[in-house]
């Protein structure tokens, strides 16, 4: 029998293992964390001790609700702009009164995107609902991900005229073509689950009914392998890694736009 053991709680947020498992179960808006230095340097360092655990071989994140979707992200992006808008009456933003914010923001995506590609255990993650930008792009940094039938991917940042973050231009282009991929990072627009799927940019599309089951059952088959194995196939697998150091460098330069 697998042991829960609580590795972290703040608002909305839990860290914990069970078994060979480390499980992030988001149940918030993750963006208040985002901005929050205190709160979120409780996350990164527990990714560090998985990393050095022998017993643990892979982590899956996974949400509850619609934490990461389209009406938490405008609720954020009004706060931190000074302008009152929800998803169906998007502003542009031109500038942010708090910019302080903006800049913990972005920084600490890429702080996630980097410490999810350098991972040497595999990495999962199990969505539901509506999924913005910053966290798609943060998503493909994962070595799988799986996503219930109600999912879709947002790319909402276009109609408020922000940069696509969470460094989404890196790795959009790696699962359809060049133009394709910049239609949705100029354009915006939506990726349906089964979309997604068929340009493999999810594994697995579960029913509702069954997401949480079936994407347990698939993070305990695949981390069920040797650990010697897990780390020199992630360190084959992720060779492009200079590559991404450096559009990570660049990405930290766009605090404001």
């Amino acid at each position: 029998m697998n042991t829960t053991k609580i590795g972290f709680e703040i608002d909305g947020i839990t860290g914990y293992t069970e078994g060979y498992l480390g499980i992030l179960r988001v149940t918030k808006n993750v963006f208040n964390l985002l901005s929050n230095t205190e709160r979120n340097n409780d996350m990164l360092p527990w990714f560090d001790e998985l990393e050095q655990n022998n017993d643990i071989k892979g982590v899956m994140v996974i949400n509850d609700g619609d934490c990461f979707g389209p009406k938490e992200y405008s609720k954020f992006l009004s706060l931190i702009s000074g302008i009152e808008m929800d998803e169906a009456n998007p502003h542009l933003i031109t500038k942010f009164t708090r910019s302080d914010i903006r800049a913990i923001e972005i920084n600490m995506l890429v702080n996630i995107v980097r410490k999810i590609s350098q991972f040497n255990k595999i990495f999962i993650t199990a969505f539901r609902g509506g999924i913005v930008t910053p966290i798609f792009g943060t998503s493909l940094a994962a070595d799988f991900r799986l996503a219930s039938e109600n999912t879709y991917y947002s790319l909402s940042h276009a109609k408020y005229g922000l940069h696509a973050s969470g460094a989404l231009p890196f790795y959009l282009p790696k699962y359809m073509s060049i133009g394709k991929a910049n239609e949705y990072l100029i354009n915006g627009g939506e990726i349906s689950a089964l979309d997604a799927l068929n340009l493999w940019i999810v594994n697995e599309v579960y029913r509702e009914d069954e997401f949480e089951a079936k994407s347990f059952d698939f993070a305990r088959k695949t981390c069920d392998k040797p650990l010697n194995f897990i780390r020199s196939s992630k360190s084959l697998i992720h060779c492009y890694s200079r590559n991404l150091e450096r559009f990570l460098e660049n990405e930290s330069n766009f605090l404001y736009q």
